[in-house]
C-alpha cells in the first residue's frame, strides 16, 4: 500500500513495483515530463476519476455521498 496527498486529499492504493526507469527517462528526455509511477484503471475507478483525452486532463466526479452533502448546503431551509 501507499498513500499520497493530491488537492489536499488523501488517496491509498496498492502498490506493484516494476523497473520502469529506462521507459520513464526516455520520456523525460523527449517531452520534458518526470513520470514518477503509474496510476491504474482500478484506482481511478475506485476514486471516481474520468479520464478526458481530447481535454487531455482528468478530474473527479462526486460520488453520491458528496452530491447529498453539497445538496443540504444549498437547502438552507435545513
Amino acid at each position: 500500500m501507499i498513500s499520497f496527498q493530491y488537492n489536499g486529499r488523501i488517496y491509498s492504493d496498492v502498490v506493484g513495483v516494476v523497473d520502469l526507469q529506462h521507459a520513464f527517462n526516455s520520456i523525460k528526455e523527449e517531452s520534458g515530463i518526470e513520470i514518477h509511477g503509474i496510476l491504474g484503471c482500478q484506482f481511478f475507478r475506485y476514486y471516481h476519476f474520468v479520464i478526458d483525452y481530447d481535454r487531455q486532463m482528468f478530474y473527479q466526479m462526486k460520488t453520491q455521498k458528496e452530491k447529498k452533502k453539497a445538496d443540504k448546503k444549498k437547502d438552507k431551509r435545513k
